[in-house]
């Protein structure tokens, strides 16, 4: 009887202007153990720094540079990775974030989830913050064990090319924040979960984002509202407003998470304009096209 071929597994790191952190990223995530049915894509976002060419000198024949016709954000540029991968004879594609270290394992690891859990829609890794624990926890780290979990961090997302087919792209709506939160709903409302293993990854957070606070605040905010408007009931959606208006006002409220830390860009009476933009963009939206203001996500 032959042995089962392995799935074709695409691996997409999109980027933009990334080269401070492609100069610790590339080597831990080139340096992995991959085997041969695993294609490495670094999608460049028509970077303006040196960040695609640093790339290109680094790929050393692991990995393929594949340039977008424009910087599509997070979601657009990464369906556009999807679509170009699952082309290719994709059959799983995954997405990570350019400002991540990678223990060698990560990978390998991770996909066994898929054959101890057939109900796997979408499949992550422990993310760590902080860069010394990340290395204490990969050297303690032995053998990968799992458990379901709400909610999987954008940064580094497992997803079989079954799931995007069923429940549609990342909606490009969004453009940065929540669209991650948006694309898992759909998915665990199609009957699927989200699996969480203890293999450990490092990430900076907000690589890109960080150098446009303003911006950063403004779609965390209305992505928050919005997002909230489409699932929870209209009391969480209440509260998760007022939530926000006191990140924005109180430099201390509540920032042991990082979205409530990308609320606070500069000052409260920045903030707040801000946060009155977010506010009435969200009205106008409601008033345009109902309050829940679902749209059919882009399809594979």
């Amino acid at each position: 009887m032959m042995p089962a071929k392995a799935p074709s597994i695409w691996v997409v790191v999109l980027n933009w202007n990334g080269m401070e952190h492609l100069e610790y990223m590339l080597p831990s995530f080139l340096s992995c153990d991959y085997p041969d049915h695993v294609h490495l894509l670094f999608v460049d976002a028509c970077s303006t720094d040196e960040s695609c060419e640093y790339a290109r000198q680094h790929a050393d024949g692991k990995m393929e540079i594949y340039v977008l016709p424009d910087n599509l954000g997070w979601a657009g540029g990464n369906n556009h990775a999807i679509r170009y991968a699952v082309e290719n004879g994709a059959e799983y594609v995954v997405l990570l974030n350019n400002d991540m270290r990678f223990s060698p394992r990560w990978l390998t690891d991770s996909m066994r989830v898929f054959a101890d859990h057939p109900d796997a829609g979408v499949v992550g890794c422990r993310i760590f913050n902080d860069l010394g624990t990340f290395e204490q926890a990969s050297q303690d780290y032995s053998s990968v064990t799992c458990e379901e979990a709400a909610y999987i961090p954008g940064c580094c997302m497992i997803v079989p090319v079954g799931i995007w087919r069923e429940v549609g792209l990342i909606n490009e709506e969004y453009e940065f924040y929540a669209e991650e939160d948006d694309f898992e709903v759909r998915v665990k409302k199609a009957g699927h979960k989200l699996y969480c293993t203890n293999v450990p990854i490092w990430h900076f957070h907000d690589g890109s984002m960080r150098h446009f606070p303003e911006k950063k605040a403004y779609l965390a905010m209305r992505n928050a509202i919005l997002f909230s408007r489409r699932y929870d009931p209209v009391f969480l959606t209440l509260a998760k407003v007022a939530n926000i208006f006191l990140c924005t006002t109180l430099k201390n409220w509540r920032k042991h998470t990082m979205t409530n830390r990308r609320y606070y860009a500069k000052n409260p009476w920045f903030n707040l304009r801000i946060f009155f933009r977010a506010l009435s963009w969200n009205r106008k939206d409601a008033a345009q096209r109902g309050y829940r203001s679902v749209v059919a996500p882009p399809a594979l």
